[in-house]
């Protein structure tokens, strides 16, 4: 690459990354893209690899993919693990073990987030998460090893436990897959076992708040729960977990009155926080964060006196906006506009604004909340056309955008499931917890 370019550097190949890279497409530029994965995440869809619905491929576009017509950007498959913000350097370790050095002219931090256990991180191995696409893949193969653990099972108190699942956190995370796991085991798996029943499983919602979906609209978090109850999911609301160990989740109910969920599979939905690389920056530049670590920004994405450094997606707090997709992207978008104008190549584009696309949750078979625009409000099966058109229109690539929506329309009138392979040590996972994701890209 020429020297004598205004080199970016991006860390994170997540949605927010990758909008700001494409607008630079035709900028007299180099760009290093670098990621601990390479590949893109459609988080939204992320769980729906975990029961089955879409093969990992499908959410997880390659990087090298999706760049291969943009010869001004470059790949990097690395861990971050230092940034020198006075001398505009990066350190990164390489997937085989040693540090690479780089340095940059802009800066443009997109690492995405972690998963938060609110102060009790040893919850980590005891629990599933769902932040990468190891997590979805680990995750399905979890569900579908405990029924096939159940069918032989001859105890009935162990035989509860293998078809107990519960979940923490009623965001659209825990919602969604309350609702899947249910569709999964009351309908598509109804008649695949023949000495229990699938559709007796035990689905547990548990969250502190008072609503399911707490971010969205009253009627259509009424409508969610509705739903979940009648799919016959357990939604526990102003319930707080007091502990998590092997097996069982400790819960106080909103009277005080303490219980015990035991259970083999436990999904922790319930928190996001900044990466270890962002604290690592934000202390670098002295950076004010907020109560999830994320680096509070000026109203262009940058990092107070350090206007070469930009921070999108999870990583910044911008206007106190939500750890979803769209600020991601549009923070993206801006960002490669704003660097476009520095270069003197189009006009400044001002202060970022945010427009809000709205909001949705699918809840099993042809059935979703939506609230899109802040105008249109639906639920049902409007709501999961809506979900479906939406989100297909993000999947890269004309071709992906059909295969998926065919699985959808599959799902949606047949009761199978393609992706439920399970592999030997899959099958052999006994108790063991699910691998920890300390760090997860997203945006």
């Amino acid at each position: 690459m020429n020297e004598t370019r205004t080199r970016v550097v991006i860390v994170g190949g997540g949605l927010g990354g990758m909008y700001a890279a494409t607008k630079l497409r035709k900028a007299p530029v180099d760009i290093t893209i670098i990621d601990k994965a390479n590949h893109q995440l459609y988080q939204a869809m992320m769980y729906q690899v975990a029961v089955g619905v879409l093969s990992p491929g499908q959410v997880a576009p390659s990087l090298r993919s999706m760049l291969r017509h943009q010869p001004n950007a470059r790949v990097v498959l690395g861990t971050v693990t230092r940034i020198n913000p006075d001398e505009r350097t990066l350190v990164l370790v390489r997937p085989d073990g040693p540090e690479e050095f780089f340095e940059y002219d802009v800066l443009v931090f997109a690492p995405g987030v972690r998963t938060d256990y609110f102060g009790h991180d040893e919850y980590a191995r005891c629990v599933a998460t769902l932040k990468t696409i190891d997590d979805a893949i680990w995750l399905r193969s979890r569900i579908l090893s405990s029924l096939e653990i159940a069918e032989l099972e001859d105890d009935p108190e162990q035989l509860a436990k293998w078809t107990t699942f519960a979940i923490v956190g009623a965001g659209p995370t825990g919602v969604e897959m309350a609702g899947a796991i249910a569709q999964l085991t009351r309908t598509v798996l109804r008649r695949d076992f023949r000495k229990f029943d699938p559709s007796k499983t035990r689905i547990v919602l548990i969250d502190a708040a008072p609503h399911v979906l707490g971010p969205f609209d009253p009627k259509l978090r009424e409508a969610a729960l509705r739903a979940l109850r009648r799919s016959g999911v357990e939604v526990m609301l102003n319930t707080r977990v007091t502990n998590v160990c092997d097996g069982a989740v400790e819960i106080e109910g909103p009277d005080g009155e303490r219980g015990r969920i035991e259970a083999k599979m436990i999904l922790w939905a319930a928190g996001m926080r900044a990466t270890a690389i962002g604290d690592q920056l934000a202390a670098a530049t002295g950076a004010p964060t907020d109560r999830y670590g994320r680096i509070i920004v000026d109203d262009h994405c940058r990092v107070p006196g350090y206007p070469e450094i930009f921070v999108i997606g999870d990583a910044a707090n911008q206007g106190d906006l939500p750890m979803v997709a769209q600020p991601a992207m549009q923070e993206g978008k801006h960002v490669g506009k704003t660097i476009l104008a520095e270069l003197g190549l189009r006009k400044d584009p001002g202060p970022f604004k945010y427009f809000n696309k709205g909001t949705m949750a699918q809840i099993g078979r042809g059935n979703a909340v939506a609230d899109a625009f802040g105008v249109i409000k639906l639920s049902g099966f409007a709501g999961s056309v809506l979900w479906a058109i939406l989100h297909a229109w993000y999947v890269e690539g004309f071709f992906a955008k059909v295969e998926v929506t065919a699985r959808w329309l599959w799902g949606l009138f047949a009761m199978n499931r393609r992706e439920r392979v399970i592999t030997v040590k899959s099958a052999a996972l006994g108790q063991r917890p699910a691998p920890t994701t300390p760090d997860a890209r997203k945006g």
